[in-house]
């Protein structure tokens, strides 16, 4: 019974965080103030479910404690060692207390807490995920066509859910803004029920991955779908006669186009890579039987340079945006130049997302990379720490063996590299619902326990 409703509080979670910022915004606004943030107990919602799963993981593993850690690993091990040095870090370093310490371990430490609570779970808990499937992708899918529909709609629209009237904020102690305007133009970028465009984009990179490949491979390479043999790939049923294909098809290029109309420039970097990955590191068979990845590598480089050569001033506006860059050069190298004069680290919650909270005017130290961020928090060993747990995780990703994992690999590639350039991972929708079906994923195929739902093909 325990394991049930564990079960059915992951399901919870992945089918609502997608939509955290648009329902807690509306929510504050239905039964509080829409003047101001929600309450506390409304926007660490999650939070507080995970807390509660994580009191039934412990109670359901207890039996199984000898075999839990014996199934540590290295990508285990190191998450504890970051965690903990993180902490000692934030304990001897941070400014303001343990308040502090908390609100950086949620950016930094939480969702890796997730991964590593959510992959016992599966390892040592039998559980169908197939509702897991059906609640990532209907998140996923209602994030991209209400995306969509932003375009069509009037840019204010978001004002009627309790969003702020006042465009281009994003400060602690107001509701979010109804816009993001690109370089103040006045031009809205979208971002959908994500509390930002970029937030938006970085959610996109997680999920057009497994987008793309259920058009081209069919909903059985996912969580407990079809057998293999049946799969219309085998059966050489072409993609435009294969109507589920094709609606995955046309929402993977719906989203093509919400991530655009996001204007990250930084995730649109990653998106690339992601492709570059998609291509040339997936089987022949893929690159042969989807040409169209041709197209959609090549496609926005054609796009570009055909908008350089009809109007340099908007490339120049709204695409280059040259007085926007100079701030993150600046900042960025702010953030190097702090990480070498505190090489032990600031503490968490001194970088970072969490540093506005504490911050005068909420202007905190944002030094615009994740890394950069995790450098200044944690220092140098504990930024190291962090790039060792992505590379045995990406590696983890590779060598899993299916279609399933080589999407977490590209979606890993393209929030890494976002976080080059922004605080990728600052969102709640994209870490939890990332790093916590990673872990279940991964926790499945190491499975030691006989998972009913686990299917073989010859």
């Amino acid at each position: 019974m325990l394991s049930r409703m564990v079960s059915i509080g992951i399901f919870l979670l992945i089918l609502l965080l997608p939509f955290h910022a648009f329902l807690v915004t509306g929510t504050n606004a239905v039964f509080f103030n829409s003047a101001v943030a929600p309450p506390f107990f409304i926007s660490a919602w999650k939070e507080i479910l995970i807390a509660l799963l994580f009191g039934g993981i412990f109670f359901c593993l207890a039996p199984h404690w000898k075999a839990v850690i014996k199934s540590f690993d290295t990508l285990d091990i190191l998450i504890f060692i970051f965690s903990a040095w993180a902490l000692l870090i934030g304990y001897l370093a941070t400014d303001h207390g343990w308040s502090q310490i908390l609100l950086g371990a949620k950016y930094d430490l939480f969702p890796l807490w997730v991964f590593v609570g959510f992959r016992k779970f599966a390892q040592h808990i039998p559980f169908s995920s197939d509702a897991l499937q059906k609640a990532f992708f209907f998140g996923g899918s209602a994030v991209i066509l209400f995306g969509f529909l932003q375009i069509f709609l009037p840019p204010d629209f978001l004002v009627h859910f309790g969003y702020s009237p006042e465009p281009n904020h994003f400060t602690p102690d107001k509701p979010l803004a109804y816009c993001q305007q690109v370089s103040h133009s006045g031009f809205c970028r979208l971002q959908s029920f994500a509390s930002g465009p970029n937030q938006l984009a970085s959610f996109l990179l997680f999920f057009l991955p497994f987008l793309g490949l259920m058009a081209w491979k069919g909903e059985e390479f996912l969580w407990g779908g079809k057998p293999a043999e049946k799969s219309s790939l085998l059966e050489n049923i072409p993609l435009w006669k294969d109507k589920k294909r094709m609606v995955w098809m046309i929402l993977f290029f719906i989203g093509i186009v919400v991530l655009a109309g996001a204007f990250s420039r930084s995730a649109l970097l990653g998106a690339f890579a992601a492709g570059l990955i998609a291509f040339f590191g997936l089987p022949h068979e893929f690159r042969i039987s989807c040409p169209i990845l041709w197209g959609i590598i090549l496609f926005p480089v054609v796009v570009l340079v055909g908008i350089f050569l009809v109007s340099p001033v908007f490339f120049d506006q709204f695409l280059l945006r040259v007085s926007s860059n100079q701030g993150h050069y600046e900042r960025s190298l702010d953030g190097i130049r702090f990480i070498f004069q505190h090489p032990w680290g600031l503490g968490l919650g001194d970088a970072g997302p969490a540093s506005s909270r504490f911050a005068e005017n909420f202007s905190g130290f944002l030094p615009e990379s994740w890394y950069l961020q995790i450098g200044l928090e944690t220092g140098i060993l504990g930024l190291l720490l962090f790039l060792s747990i992505l590379f045995f995780a990406g590696k983890e990703f590779w060598q899993n063996g299916d279609f399933l994992g080589k999407a977490f690999f590209m979606a890993l590639v393209g929030v890494s590299v976002m976080g080059l350039f922004l605080h990728a991972w600052e969102s709640a929708s994209l870490a939890y619902v990332f790093w916590g079906l990673a872990g279940i994923v991964l926790g499945r195929r190491g499975a030691p326990l006989a998972h009913p739902y686990k299917t073989t093909s010859k």
